[in-house]
């Protein structure tokens, strides 16, 4: 599975030399090009990748290409933030900083959860923003010929529809 950002847009983001603290384990100090290098950097950028996918996936509104295409800054937001807060992770410290990062982290899983329950969407992504709304083409009803299990011509679940317009008696005022 391909990564929806690189490590030069996540440093746009979140200050390198911060990030370079987070994930040496020599004690050296780290460059701004070992953090654009850094294997731990794309793995976690990565892991985030399919995080995004995964709550796509289940919200069952998004392909790959959608999110490469139409993704834009907001699915740059989230997985950078959702990369942080793997690093805070990996460095479990009571620090100022971490605290601000870890509230970015939390937001971004909150945004995942509304993504996967699909009560948020990618806006650029066609015919998804208005999906289930009563205007759209994608989601139309099956055939009339195919027949419907719960409606047969006047009758349903819930009583008839005649002339008289009994609705049921008893829900309806009968």
């Amino acid at each position: 599975m391909p990564s929806f950002i690189t490590t030069e847009q996540l440093v746009v983001r979140y200050d390198w030399r911060w990030i370079a603290k987070n994930i040496t384990d020599t004690g050296v100090p780290a460059t701004e090009d070992d953090v654009l290098t850094s294997t731990k950097v794309a793995a976690f950028i990565e892991e985030a990748s399919e995080m995004v996918m995964g709550a796509a996936a289940v919200g069952a509104r998004y392909s790959l290409s959608d999110l490469e295409t139409y993704g834009g800054a907001l699915l740059t937001r989230i997985v950078s933030d959702l990369v942080v807060g793997a690093i805070i992770k990996r460095r479990v410290r009571a620090a100022k900083d971490d605290e601000a990062f870890t509230a970015a982290y939390e937001e971004a899983q909150r945004y995942l959860e509304l993504l996967r329950r699909g009560e948020r969407v990618f806006y650029a992504v066609p015919n998804v923003p208005e999906a289930g709304l009563p205007s759209t083409v994608n989601l139309a009803p099956t055939p009339a010929s195919a027949g419907s299990p719960l409606i047969t011509d006047n009758v349903r679940i819930f009583g008839s529809i005649g002339p008289d317009r009994n609705y049921g008696r008893g829900y309806f005022g009968g």
